[in-house]
């Protein structure tokens, strides 16, 4: 769709409009007409593409796919272990995984290795274990890849290395 100028208070700004994937329109403002227009063009090679990713599934918090995590354990083990890793992940749970960053995954493990401000006496954790807990993460990032909550994910610190991405692959028509 062409982006629509719109003037209020004499300041011309431009009103950018797509459908998604879902059929509801989204629309974002820009000051320049050649920013609406390349949005509005990646926007609708995303749902061309099948790459398009709703923009609220992004503002689930980290706590609310983590419960999800826990419920997809099959064993009482690995259930145990997604609930230990949840009950540590400090100022990560009230971060929306859409602006989940590296810079955030690694002062959440410094954190873990050097002792929880969210732990009353806590002193830290072994390298191993945070690694461990790196690595939950990321299998937590890679389902909500695979569910379409995210288009792809970092995961510095996990058994995957710090550049890994995780790529959903695109649907079949």
């Amino acid at each position: 769709m062409k982006p629509q100028k719109c003037i209020r208070g004499g300041k011309v700004r431009w009103v950018a409009r797509y459908i998604g994937a879902d059929g509801k329109e989204r629309t974002k403002t820009f000051d320049f007409e050649r920013d609406a227009k390349d949005w509005v063009r990646d926007r609708e090679k995303e749902v061309r593409d099948g790459d398009w990713i709703d923009p609220k599934s992004q503002e689930i918090t980290v706590a609310h796919l983590w419960r999800s995590w826990e419920q997809a354990a099959h064993t009482d083990g690995t259930r145990k272990v997604h609930e230990q890793v949840g009950r540590n992940l400090g100022r990560l749970a009230g971060t929306p995984i859409g602006k989940l960053r590296g810079s955030h995954v690694r002062d959440w493990q410094h954190e873990l290795r050097t002792g929880h401000s969210w732990v009353k006496g806590c002193e830290g954790l072994s390298d191993a274990t945070v690694r461990n807990f790196s690595g939950q993460l990321a299998g937590c990032m890679n389902m909500a890849v695979s569910d379409g909550l995210l288009r792809n994910h970092r995961a510095p610190g996990s058994p995957l290395g710090d550049a890994a991405t995780r790529r959903s692959p695109a649907p079949r028509s």
